[in-house]
């Protein structure tokens, strides 16, 4: 009877211990595939938001001249309507659809980690649990081939001491068999801990790096935009003496306020900038702009499009010679700069004669005895 209740205690253990082991590999493959589930949602996420990116660069980009015959398009009022092929548009339908499809993919997003997060948890459980049934399971078939060995009988006094012995070591070995479950959970939580701590240290430093980077590309770009800058100025006519005499740390960017302005060497009078005549300000804030396009010509981290229109060059009363004297430097210093892949469109009403003789020029030079509306009664 002994034997027979051993034989069915291991025999259902051993099928206890089965059950765990096909529901720990079922766990593993559902951990799997919703961690695939997981990074698929991730990179939808990241999908739609640089296409919302893309669509609000290009939306900052309006058309006032036609791409095919380069005329002016016409005032068209009706804001659903395109100004180019006059066929309705919903720019506000197609950026709101994608952040509600951004919004549920967000949902699922933190659904499923928390769902992968206790699935990960029962599968911890499941293998503490595993470990444990195992040794019972071990212990079980050890009483069971010792009853099979063990042919001789023995006194009914040492049986029971025997039976005594063996109950309170088991108990001892139950006991001990919890706490070391406990120190395998405290282990690899510690583990689990290490590898965490180790895990945000890489990316702070990693972070560190990028923003170190990041600092020294825009110093860079900072610095040779002063350059390029202080280059169209010193060779200005002698119209500002203070353009002749500046220094690239004195031509100061301000982006965040869309100003631009040099330092002046007296403080104290000027406050924080020089102030110079209206042409002057207007020479000052189109090298400005043409110092960011020649920077983005050579350095290639610059994240700006080689592309200027230039269009109104002749405003704030500047002079012809000056402006005309503009136009030289800019090409002398693209020259210089040997580079093909930019584009540079430059409207003006001074152009020289050396340069309507030369390749620059488009399309028809028009004057008084030259209109731009031909055939017109």
């Amino acid at each position: 009877m002994k034997f027979q209740q051993l034989q069915d205690d291991a025999v259902k253990q051993r099928i206890k211990t089965i059950e765990i082991s096909s529901a720990i590999d079922v766990l593993n493959r559902e951990v799997d595939d919703s961690e695939y589930f997981i990074e698929a949602l991730e990179s939808k996420y990241r999908s739609l938001e640089n296409s919302l990116n893309t669509r609000e660069f290009l939306k900052a980009l309006p058309l006032d001249y036609c791409p095919e015959c380069l005329n002016q398009l016409l005032e068209h009022h009706d804001e659903k309507s395109c100004r180019l092929c006059k066929q309705e548009t919903s720019d506000k339908l197609g950026i709101t659809q994608a952040k509600r499809m951004q919004l549920e993919i967000k949902f699922q997003i933190d659904e499923s980690s928390k769902l992968l997060k206790l699935k990960k948890e029962k599968l911890e459980r499941l293998r503490l649990e595993f470990t444990s049934n195992t040794a019972v399971l071990n212990d079980l078939q050890k009483k069971v081939n010792d009853a099979v060995k063990n042919v001789q009988s023995f006194k009914e006094e040492a049986l029971d001491r025997l039976h005594y012995e063996q109950g309170l070591a088991e108990g001892e070995i139950l006991q001990y068999r919890t706490m070391l479950e406990q120190a395998e959970i405290y282990s690899r939580l510690l583990q689990t801990k290490a590898n965490l701590d180790a895990d945000i240290s890489k990316l702070n430093s990693f972070i560190n790096t990028i923003k170190n980077q990041q600092a020294r590309t825009k110093e860079e770009v900072i610095q040779k935009i002063q350059q390029e800058g202080v280059y169209l100025l010193n060779h200005d006519l002698e119209r500002q003496k203070e353009f002749a005499n500046a220094d690239a740390k004195d031509l100061i960017l301000d982006f965040s306020n869309n100003l631009v302005y040099l330092k002046s060497s007296d403080a104290a009078k000027f406050k924080q900038y020089q102030k110079f005549s209206a042409s002057s300000n207007f020479y000052l804030k189109v090298s400005a702009r043409f110092a960011i396009f020649l920077a983005s010509l050579t350095v290639d981290k610059m994240r700006y499009p080689r592309f200027i229109f230039a269009d109104n060059m002749e405003d704030k009363g500047i002079e012809e010679k000056r402006a005309q004297n503009l136009q030289k430097i800019l090409i002398n210093r693209l020259n210089e700069l040997k580079v093909n892949d930019y584009q540079l469109i430059y409207t003006t009403s001074y152009a020289t004669d050396e340069l309507l003789n030369s390749q620059y020029i488009i399309g028809e030079y028009y004057t008084k005895d030259n209109h731009s509306l031909k055939n017109i009664d």
